[in-house]
């Protein structure tokens, strides 16, 4: 590989079953849902505020494809959600190696959630999703994991 560029701000949005297939199953009531936005795309319903995907899924969209609300995962490139899909997008642009951050949108709903046992299960369940998604390809995938509000002793 001649790419020398290390990314070290992407994101990895939320697959549509990220929170099926890492929250316990006693926090799936609480747990963020798939629901559809005003413009019939898809959007995360988080609490009592739905989220679209919107811009947060800009990756691999033109100024005339980008917009706000409306956007479905099914339109999206596989590498928004997919590690395999993610290295062909990184392949595309040159990217050598990326680092991925965790969604904000997701992780303040969990960090101010009152009950703490479910803010450290959805920190935990996400931590655990972007471990499986970056060691896919440990040598160009790397993931800052979101620390817990719950205390150093979760950390």
């Amino acid at each position: 590989m001649k790419y020398k560029i290390i990314d070290c701000d992407q994101h990895v949005i939320e697959p549509p079953d990220l929170w099926k297939n890492y929250l316990p199953e006693r926090f799936q009531e609480s747990a963020p849902k798939l629901v559809e936005d005003e413009d019939g795309g898809d959007a995360w319903l988080l609490g009592g505020h739905v989220e679209s995907l919107g811009l947060v899924a800009a990756m691999n969209q033109t100024p005339e494809t980008l917009k706000w609300t409306g956007v479905r995962y099914a339109d999206l490139h596989p590498g928004i959600t997919e590690p395999k899909g993610r290295l062909e997008l990184m392949d595309q642009d040159g990217i050598s190696a990326a680092v991925f951050f965790p969604p904000q949108r997701t992780m303040i709903y969990f960090m101010f959630e009152e009950d703490k046992a479910f803010s450290l299960a959805g920190m935990q369940g996400y931590n655990n999703f972007i471990r499986d998604f970056a060691s896919f390809d440990r040598s160009r995938m790397g993931a800052i994991w979101q620390m817990p509000a719950t205390g150093i002793d979760d950390a």
